[in-house]
């Protein structure tokens, strides 16, 4: 399994924005995705957050760059940023269960 991890800043006004938007445009469109084993979203007060989405392939994750739809919502989520938008990708060695 992979994790890809997106890690930047909005406007802590801007914060239920994000969430909302994540929830209604970004979500259903990833749910659909091969591959996609879901996801987590933390948040701090002061906006800084980062996304981490699990994928039981790493061109899981690359497909999933890629997708047009994909694309298409980018300029969207990056009008919301208040600072870089740091991504990288991990191989989980280790899930919950076998801890």
């Amino acid at each position: 399994m992979f994790c890809k991890t997106t890690k930047s800043k909005v406007d802590s006004k801007n914060l239920e924005t994000l969430e909302k938007w994540i929830k209604k445009k970004w979500e259903p469109l990833i749910s659909d995705q091969a591959g996609f084993r879901g996801y987590y979203f933390a948040a701090k007060p002061s906006g800084d957050f980062v996304i981490i989405i699990l994928w039981k392939e790493e061109n899981n994750a690359q497909d999933w760059t890629d997708n047009s739809a994909h694309q298409a919502l980018v300029p969207e989520f990056m009008s919301l940023m208040v600072s870089p938008v740091e991504m990288d990708l991990y191989e989980v060695k280790k899930d919950s269960q076998n801890l």
